[in-house]
């Protein structure tokens, strides 16, 4: 299964918080803020399971896109919040 969401975000909210509708083996998740104008950006994962998620930030100093993998099965309910600060 592959999907992608595109989503508008009031400025001053700073989070976004992705929950899993369904069962997922093997998750890749993205979150690309590159065209805008965010400082610094981070992640909050909260998933079920035993193993630990892979995270990559672009850049460590001021990340605008984070890629984080799974390699376990995870259950409705599980996500990540990611959070962030403006320049």
């Amino acid at each position: 299964m592959s999907f992608t969401v595109r989503s508008l975000i009031k400025r001053d909210s700073h989070y976004y918080s992705h929950f899993l509708p369904y069962s997922t083996n093997r998750l890749t998740l993205e979150f690309d803020a590159t065209d805008t104008d965010i400082k610094r950006l981070r992640v909050i994962p909260y998933f079920n399971s035993n193993k630990n998620p892979v995270i990559n930030y672009d850049d460590h100093d001021n990340p605008k896109r984070i890629h984080i993998q799974l390699d376990d099965w995870l259950y409705p309910k599980s996500g990540s919040t990611f959070i962030w600060q403006y320049k």
